[in-house]
């Protein structure tokens, strides 16, 4: 299926906005640590070949 406009709300788990960075609760030797690095190494195109598109605007301009 071809996307004319696919968009995406950012994801960063070093955001400046609140919550801060939430990975600072997280332990340091957890699990949870080695799944994020483990996602964030994946190219998006293997995720778009399954997403069907759609979505809400994250916020309206004026």
């Amino acid at each position: 299926m071809k996307h004319d406009h696919i968009s995406f709300i950012d994801y960063n788990v070093n955001q400046l906005m609140l919550p801060m960075d939430i990975s600072e609760l997280i332990p340091r030797h957890s699990v949870a640590h080695v799944v994020n690095d483990m996602i964030e190494r994946i190219p998006d195109f293997h995720f778009l070949r399954y997403y069907p598109g759609g979505g809400a605007v994250v916020f309206i301009l004026k």
